[in-house]
């Protein structure tokens, strides 16, 4: 039987350093993949939610849930403009750290403690989450009269069928979000 060095007419140790390089980048392949996501419009965005809250994020934790790393937000609701809703909602998204383990879900919505944000929500079943994952919450100005999109965590997105998604503006009234000025595009 040949050896490595027979068949490519090269030392041993570089047809074994090119297995080690191929067997890592394919070892880590799966990793890179990412997430897609359709993009919504503005008017999609209104429309599927069942809930549309704006607040300010007063705690963030993790949590496990059905084998999965979840991060769970508190936000204290300042105005509901659609829907029904208490005074604090609880919006999970997937991914977080637990432990050191730690989930990442391209796409999901990310919250920090002390966010100002528009919240876009149905509820599936258990929990409040955000229409199209990270598409759903907008951060909020001050004076909440700007609200900027959200960052992506390395999803793409397809373009919706009909206008621009969302969020290929990184900002917007909050009033066109709401439906208050001008069409959807």
């Amino acid at each position: 039987m040949a050896n490595i060095s027979q068949l490519t007419g090269r030392p041993a140790s570089l047809g074994r350093l090119a297995v080690l390089v191929l067997t890592g980048v394919l070892a880590l392949a799966p990793i890179a993949e990412a997430t897609v996501l359709r993009g919504l419009t503005v008017a999609q965005l209104r429309s599927r939610a069942e809930v549309i809250a704006e607040g300010k994020v007063v705690q963030v934790r993790t949590m496990r849930a059905n084998g999965r790393i979840e991060t769970v937000a508190v936000v204290r609701v300042r105005q509901l403009h659609k829907g029904e809703a208490g005074r604090r909602l609880q919006v999970r998204a997937f991914g977080g750290e637990i432990g050191g383990r730690r989930m990442m879900v391209q796409g999901a919505a990310s919250f920090t403690k002390g966010d100002r944000v528009l919240l876009f929500l149905y509820d599936d079943g258990d929990s409040w989450r955000s229409v199209g994952m990270f598409q759903g919450v907008w951060h909020l100005d001050a004076e909440s009269v700007v609200a900027r999109s959200s960052d992506s965590g390395g999803a793409s997105l397809l373009r919706p069928e009909t206008g621009s998604a969302a969020v290929d503006q990184r900002e917007h009234s909050v009033a066109r979000l709401l439906g208050g000025h001008g069409g959807d595009r």
